[in-house]
């Protein structure tokens, strides 16, 4: 390894962990992708049918049901954990009860929850948040609906679990996405048959609990025959949980980072606030999942290349995708920041657009410092260390929830915003703390640091500049325009990025690792073109 550069060097041939890497992240971000186009185009729609007020009790609705799903102790990504360092060391065996024992704890975990929001939606719509007297009876039969609808993903969550392990992000991607589009599009349907917000839900309900039993049947034939039938296996059920454990408080952390906001929204200001809110959130957190989900693909990587002992190159590549996903986070959140106001008027109104638009930008920066997190965080489950994430997540949801608490009632939405974006500066902490105690051995300082914050850093000059600019300039009045301009200013910006990153510390490396990627990718269409 290039001591200044601390990267992979040339080992990128056509058939290294790298390319399936990238492979893998590229199906990812196009079944993304494909979710961004249907839910940026329902989104208007369901404002429209629903009204504010509804909308908000929606948005309310789905977000009840999100702490049930810390009673499965982090079994999602322990299933994923051990089922691919079994698959890593040719254990079927131990991969099918790994499965099973996932599989019977999801299910009980569903039902569970499912029973705990139907039994306390009620007081929740009554007493605790300030919805209007005439809307009582609609809120609770769609909290409840939503718990159903909940139960079905929390089901999906082990065979989507196995697909991972088995590295098949093509039908992993692809059939969720078609699955998610056929959820969204039944409740669609019901909207517009005059089903109002109980018939919304419901039809989305129905839809997600076929599509349960259709993603089971997938997932066991990916596997070659790991049956998904649930079992009690006290031994892999001990050692998931124990790894859990750590992630059940992780997931408490984010509950509390996202889910509390609409809670507190709910409670000082209003149900027509968190519909705005949710607007915002929507539209950062669907960019931030292609980043996040870039990541995701290094789960079972890192996790088999734990178990064959390669941590050091593991750490590698962790760095490596860190520096690509800053690149990808630039040219998504500078466009958005800088044309928030215009964006916002163009797709859900101008009510909207003129009290949400610094929400927006405000929470551009939180989710772009979330995004140079996504590939590290998954390096610390696959070696194990779910106790850093679960800190971190604590600390993050404790600071929104006090800022939040202190900020909303001066600065209503803004506040929130800035209570968002405080919470996420703890992964930056987080950051520098991994390479003081874990890459420290392998990556140097300088190489890791540009890789980990110099896109952050240009990317907060550009967006500075174009913010500038548009205020300037009138912005652009049609969806033409918007999408010209935006589209030159992410251009510009992962340009600038990539330019500029080429020469930190480091970035030499990195730019022949992104061309032997690339190089590796066309060789291999090229081969696959002859056959």
């Amino acid at each position: 390894m290039n001591s200044e550069s601390g990267g992979p060097g040339n080992d990128l041939g056509p058939e290294s962990t790298a390319r399936r890497i990238l492979r893998n992240s590229i199906w990812h971000s196009f079944g993304w992708g494909f979710m961004i186009l249907l839910n940026f185009f329902s989104v208007p729609f369901i404002i429209s049918e629903l009204g504010p007020s509804s909308y908000g009790i929606f948005v309310l609705a789905i977000s009840i049901a999100a702490p049930m799903g810390l009673l499965d102790f982090g079994m999602t990504d322990a299933t994923v954990k051990y089922l691919s360092e079994s698959l890593g060391k040719d254990d079927r065996a131990g991969a099918a009860r790994y499965a099973a024992s996932g599989m019977f704890f999801n299910i009980a975990v569903g039902i569970v929850g499912t029973g705990l929001v139907v039994a306390i939606a009620p007081f929740l719509v009554r007493s605790v948040f300030d919805i209007p007297l005439i809307d009582h009876d609609e809120a609770i039969g769609a909290m409840r609906l939503s718990a159903i609808l909940w139960m079905a993903a929390q089901i999906r969550q082990t065979p989507t679990g196995v697909m991972t392990a088995f590295k098949r992000f093509d039908l992993l991607n692809v059939g969720s996405s078609l699955m998610q589009a056929v959820i969204l599009l039944c409740g669609l349907a019901a909207l517009w048959s005059g089903g109002g917000l109980t018939g919304f839900v419901g039809a989305q309900a129905g839809a997600s609990v076929a599509a349960t039993g259709v993603w089971i049947a997938l997932s066991m034939k990916v596997s070659g025959g790991i049956s998904l039938i649930p079992a009690f296996e006290r031994a892999s059920l001990r050692q998931t949980t124990t790894f859990g454990f750590w992630q059940m408080l992780n997931m408490l952390g984010s509950i509390l980072s996202q889910q509390s906001l609409r809670w507190l929204l709910g409670i000082l200001l209003n149900v027509t606030s968190i519909g705005f809110y949710n607007v915002c959130q929507q539209l950062v957190n669907t960019l931030y999942m292609i980043a996040y989900r870039i990541g995701q693909v290094l789960f079972p990587e890192v996790s088999a290349l734990v178990g064959k002992g390669e941590g050091k190159k593991a750490a590698e590549i962790v760095v490596h995708a860190t520096w690509l996903v800053s690149v990808a986070a630039g040219a998504m959140f500078v466009p958005v920041a800088i044309f928030a106001q215009d964006l916002l008027r163009l797709w859900v109104g101008g009510e909207i657009s003129n009290v949400a638009a610094e929400t927006l930008r405000i929470m551009c920066i939180g989710s772009f410092i979330g995004c140079l997190f996504a590939a590290p965080s998954f390096y610390l489950l696959g070696t194990e260390r779910g106790r850093w994430l679960a800190g971190m997540s604590m600390m993050n949801g404790a600071i929104v929830v006090v800022a939040s608490a202190l900020l909303v009632p001066p600065l209503g939405l803004s506040g929130a915003a800035i209570a968002y974006a405080g919470g996420t500066l703890v992964h930056a902490v987080i950051l520098i703390a991994m390479w003081r105690t874990v890459f420290r051995a392998w990556i140097p300082g300088r190489s890791y640091f540009s890789a980990a914050f110099g896109g952050l850093f240009l990317s907060t000059i550009l967006g500075g500049a174009g913010s500038l600019a548009r205020n300037a300039w009138m912005g652009p009045s049609s969806w033409g325009e918007l999408t010209l301009w935006g589209g030159a200013a992410a251009a510009v910006t992962a340009f600038c990025i990539l330019s500029i990153g080429h020469f930190l510390p480091g970035g030499s490396d990195r730019t022949r690792s992104v061309l032997s990627l690339v190089r590796s990718i066309r060789s291999t269409k090229s081969v696959e073109a002859s056959e």
